[in-house]
């Protein structure tokens, strides 16, 4: 079974060179329509108005596959100012989803509820006094407990294996439902002028 996920994402820079991610979690749904229409919902609320709709990104998900199983490695890029994980067996991870997808019986899910799962944590950049997140979605299941039981396996591999399992999430989320932290838009605050971008 397919899902889609809604998400609105931008770049913007936190120091010379060095850019972060905002991305905001809209919703999950049964289809790539209904996701179309979120958007069509929220394009035009504050905040999101202030952004091209190329932010929206829809991205296609099938129930209960696993992402970064393997674990990861992380890398540092010069004068270490940029870190960044990759999965640790790239190309691998297609035999392995195989091996653990259980979809919903016949895509009928109970409720209409799903689970996501993610790993995040906070790395610093130590000279420039800056703090980082990084954040590696993992999948969408069907069941709090195929969430717990992919996390309880993956939480001993390699890279993983060196956050407390705080650093993973599970969040359940109805389908075709818009995520109630967004539905009256957003505001900014812009630390140069210590003023709200409306």
């Amino acid at each position: 079974m397919k899902v889609y996920m809604l998400q609105h994402s931008y770049e913007y820079e936190i120091y010379e060179g060095i850019k972060e991610t905002n991305a905001k979690f809209i919703g999950i749904y049964s289809s790539l329509q209904n996701a179309e229409e979120a958007k069509e919902r929220f394009k035009n609320k504050k905040g999101f108005n202030r952004f091209p709709e190329a932010c929206f990104l829809i991205s296609e998900h099938i129930l209960d596959e696993n992402h970064w199983f393997d674990g990861f490695i992380s890398l540092k890029k010069e004068k270490g100012r940029k870190k960044y994980d990759i999965p640790k067996k790239i190309g691998k991870e297609k035999k392995l989803n195989e091996k653990y997808n259980k979809v919903a019986v016949k895509g009928v899910l109970k409720d209409k509820v799903v689970y996501y799962l993610e790993h995040s944590y906070e790395y610093e950049i130590s000279e420039l006094d800056i703090k980082i997140d990084s954040i590696k979605f993992i999948g969408i299941y069907s069941s709090k407990v195929k969430a717990e039981e992919i996390r309880d396996q993956i939480k001993i591999k390699f890279g993983f294996n060196k956050f407390s399992e705080d650093c993973f999430c599970i969040d359940r989320y109805y389908l075709d439902k818009d995520y109630k932290g967004w539905t009256e838009g957003f505001i900014t605050w812009d630390g140069e002028t210590d003023s709200w971008i409306e």
